[in-house]
Protein backbone atom coordinates (compact mmCIF):
# COMPACT_ATOMS: atom_id res chain seq x y z
CA UNK A 1 0.00 0.00 0.00
CA UNK A 2 3.10 2.41 0.59
CA UNK A 3 4.39 1.63 -2.69
CA UNK A 4 1.01 2.67 -4.34
CA UNK A 5 0.86 6.22 -2.35
CA UNK A 6 4.22 7.30 -3.46
CA UNK A 7 3.30 6.04 -6.63
CA UNK A 8 0.07 7.65 -7.15
CA UNK A 9 2.06 11.17 -5.52
CA UNK A 10 4.72 10.70 -8.19
CA UNK A 11 1.89 10.13 -10.94
CA UNK A 12 0.24 13.46 -9.60
CA UNK A 13 3.14 15.40 -9.12
CA UNK A 14 4.65 14.99 -12.42
CA UNK A 15 0.95 16.15 -14.03
CA UNK A 16 1.69 19.00 -12.83
CA UNK A 17 4.27 19.85 -14.74
CA UNK A 18 3.13 18.80 -17.95
CA UNK A 19 2.62 21.46 -20.47
CA UNK A 20 -1.19 22.55 -20.55
CA UNK A 21 -2.68 21.77 -23.86
CA UNK A 22 -5.59 24.66 -23.98
CA UNK A 23 -2.06 26.71 -22.87
CA UNK A 24 -0.49 25.78 -25.31
CA UNK A 25 -2.73 26.16 -27.99
CA UNK A 26 -2.97 29.81 -26.87
CA UNK A 27 0.26 30.39 -27.20
CA UNK A 28 0.78 29.40 -30.76
CA UNK A 29 -2.59 30.97 -31.47
CA UNK A 30 -0.94 34.38 -30.09
CA UNK A 31 2.55 33.88 -31.76
CA UNK A 32 0.44 33.35 -35.45
CA UNK A 33 -1.31 36.70 -34.41
CA UNK A 34 1.46 38.65 -33.45
CA UNK A 35 3.34 37.11 -36.23
CA UNK A 36 0.29 38.65 -38.92
CA UNK A 37 0.58 41.99 -36.95
CA UNK A 38 4.46 42.35 -37.62
CA UNK A 39 4.02 41.67 -41.21
CA UNK A 40 1.02 44.09 -41.14
CA UNK A 41 3.62 46.88 -39.34
CA UNK A 42 5.95 46.25 -41.62
CA UNK A 43 3.68 47.04 -44.94
CA UNK A 44 2.33 50.16 -43.02
CA UNK A 45 6.18 51.09 -41.98
CA UNK A 46 6.76 51.54 -45.42
CA UNK A 47 5.10 54.99 -45.76
CA UNK A 48 7.38 56.06 -42.66
CA UNK A 49 10.76 56.24 -44.29
CA UNK A 50 11.86 58.45 -41.86
CA UNK A 51 12.21 55.37 -39.26
CA UNK A 52 14.18 53.52 -41.60
CA UNK A 53 16.75 51.55 -39.64
CA UNK A 54 15.08 52.62 -36.27
CA UNK A 55 15.14 49.58 -33.87
CA UNK A 56 11.11 48.87 -33.62
CA UNK A 57 9.61 45.73 -31.19
CA UNK A 58 6.42 44.32 -31.14
CA UNK A 59 5.38 43.63 -27.31
CA UNK A 60 2.26 42.92 -25.32
CA UNK A 61 0.67 44.62 -22.75
CA UNK A 62 -2.95 43.90 -21.07
CA UNK A 63 -5.43 46.62 -20.03
CA UNK A 64 -9.07 46.83 -19.91
CA UNK A 65 -9.90 49.80 -22.64
CA UNK A 66 -6.45 50.01 -25.24
CA UNK A 67 -5.95 48.11 -27.87
CA UNK A 68 -2.10 49.43 -29.57
CA UNK A 69 0.43 52.24 -27.47
CA UNK A 70 3.72 53.06 -28.86
CA UNK A 71 6.55 52.70 -26.34
CA UNK A 72 10.39 52.64 -26.24
CA UNK A 73 13.32 51.50 -24.11
CA UNK A 74 13.96 53.86 -21.92
CA UNK A 75 17.36 52.87 -20.72
CA UNK A 76 18.09 52.64 -24.75
CA UNK A 77 17.67 56.33 -24.89
CA UNK A 78 20.76 56.92 -23.57
CA UNK A 79 22.64 54.93 -26.14
CA UNK A 80 23.35 54.88 -29.90
CA UNK A 81 20.66 52.75 -30.25
CA UNK A 82 17.22 53.31 -29.31
CA UNK A 83 14.40 50.55 -28.89
CA UNK A 84 10.96 51.84 -30.13
CA UNK A 85 8.03 49.48 -29.61
CA UNK A 86 4.96 49.14 -30.44
CA UNK A 87 2.56 47.00 -28.11
CA UNK A 88 -0.96 45.36 -28.72
CA UNK A 89 -3.32 44.18 -25.99
CA UNK A 90 -3.90 40.77 -27.15
CA UNK A 91 -7.45 40.97 -26.74
CA UNK A 92 -7.95 42.22 -30.26
CA UNK A 93 -7.09 39.48 -31.73
CA UNK A 94 -10.03 37.42 -30.55
CA UNK A 95 -12.56 40.86 -30.95
CA UNK A 96 -12.26 40.71 -35.09
CA UNK A 97 -10.94 44.46 -35.83
CA UNK A 98 -10.87 44.93 -39.28
CA UNK A 99 -7.32 44.65 -41.02
CA UNK A 100 -7.85 48.46 -42.31
CA UNK A 101 -8.31 49.58 -39.19
CA UNK A 102 -5.33 47.82 -36.90
CA UNK A 103 -3.45 49.04 -40.36
CA UNK A 104 -4.63 52.42 -39.30
CA UNK A 105 -3.67 52.42 -35.58
CA UNK A 106 -0.38 51.39 -36.30
CA UNK A 107 0.90 54.36 -38.63
CA UNK A 108 -0.90 56.27 -35.73
CA UNK A 109 1.50 54.65 -33.50
CA UNK A 110 4.01 55.22 -35.29
CA UNK A 111 3.69 58.63 -35.71
CA UNK A 112 4.00 58.52 -32.30
CA UNK A 113 7.48 56.42 -32.90
CA UNK A 114 8.21 59.44 -35.47
CA UNK A 115 8.01 61.68 -32.83
CA UNK A 116 9.82 59.92 -30.22
CA UNK A 117 13.05 59.86 -32.91
CA UNK A 118 12.68 63.38 -33.51
CA UNK A 119 12.47 64.63 -30.47
CA UNK A 120 14.98 62.54 -28.46
CA UNK A 121 14.69 62.44 -25.05
CA UNK A 122 14.08 66.22 -24.63
CA UNK A 123 10.99 65.73 -26.83
CA UNK A 124 10.00 62.67 -25.53
CA UNK A 125 10.09 64.41 -22.08
CA UNK A 126 8.06 67.25 -24.06
CA UNK A 127 5.39 64.64 -25.39
CA UNK A 128 4.95 62.82 -21.30
CA UNK A 129 4.15 66.51 -20.52
CA UNK A 130 1.66 67.14 -23.04
CA UNK A 131 0.06 64.00 -22.16
CA UNK A 132 0.02 65.33 -18.69
CA UNK A 133 -1.78 68.37 -19.33
CA UNK A 134 -4.30 67.17 -21.66
CA UNK A 135 -3.95 64.07 -24.16
CA UNK A 136 -6.26 65.49 -26.89
CA UNK A 137 -4.48 67.74 -28.94
CA UNK A 138 -1.88 65.47 -29.30
CA UNK A 139 -3.53 62.86 -29.73
CA UNK A 140 -5.28 63.94 -32.59
CA UNK A 141 -2.11 65.75 -34.35
CA UNK A 142 -1.02 61.75 -34.35
CA UNK A 143 -4.18 60.47 -36.06
CA UNK A 144 -3.44 63.83 -38.58
CA UNK A 145 0.04 62.12 -39.11
CA UNK A 146 -1.60 59.02 -39.96
CA UNK A 147 -4.44 60.81 -42.21
CA UNK A 148 -1.85 62.15 -44.40
CA UNK A 149 -0.05 58.84 -44.73
CA UNK A 150 -3.17 57.81 -46.34
CA UNK A 151 -4.92 56.19 -43.37
CA UNK A 152 -7.71 58.21 -42.43
CA UNK A 153 -10.40 55.57 -43.51
CA UNK A 154 -9.06 53.04 -41.48
CA UNK A 155 -8.80 55.49 -38.51
CA UNK A 156 -12.43 55.97 -38.29
CA UNK A 157 -13.07 52.24 -39.05
CA UNK A 158 -11.09 51.58 -36.15
CA UNK A 159 -12.93 54.16 -34.15
CA UNK A 160 -16.80 52.39 -34.91
CA UNK A 161 -15.08 49.40 -33.90
CA UNK A 162 -13.37 50.65 -30.92
CA UNK A 163 -16.77 52.41 -29.66
CA UNK A 164 -18.71 48.82 -30.02
CA UNK A 165 -16.35 47.28 -27.37
CA UNK A 166 -16.55 49.65 -24.58
CA UNK A 167 -18.73 50.26 -22.35
CA UNK A 168 -20.43 53.04 -21.34
CA UNK A 169 -18.35 54.45 -18.96
CA UNK A 170 -15.32 53.20 -20.68
CA UNK A 171 -16.99 55.24 -23.80
CA UNK A 172 -16.94 58.70 -21.68
CA UNK A 173 -13.47 58.81 -20.76
CA UNK A 174 -12.25 57.81 -25.22
CA UNK A 175 -15.01 59.48 -26.91
CA UNK A 176 -13.97 62.83 -27.79
CA UNK A 177 -16.62 65.79 -26.76
CA UNK A 178 -17.77 67.80 -29.35
CA UNK A 179 -19.19 71.62 -28.64
CA UNK A 180 -22.72 72.19 -27.97
CA UNK A 181 -22.77 74.23 -30.84
CA UNK A 182 -21.89 71.66 -33.37
CA UNK A 183 -24.66 70.54 -35.73
CA UNK A 184 -22.36 67.62 -37.23
CA UNK A 185 -23.96 64.10 -36.23
CA UNK A 186 -21.46 62.36 -33.70
CA UNK A 187 -19.74 59.48 -35.24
Amino acid sequence: MKHFLILTQMLLFGCLFVANPVAAQQDRTLEADLLQLKRQLRQVQLRFPELDGQVLEVGTFVESDSYFQSNFDALSLLGPRPIYRIEVNPRIFALDCPPAAIEAVLAHELAHTLDYVRGGLAGILGIGWQLLVGPAPYERRTDLQAIFRGFGPGLRQYRLWLYAQLSPEQLLRKRPSRPASNSRPAG
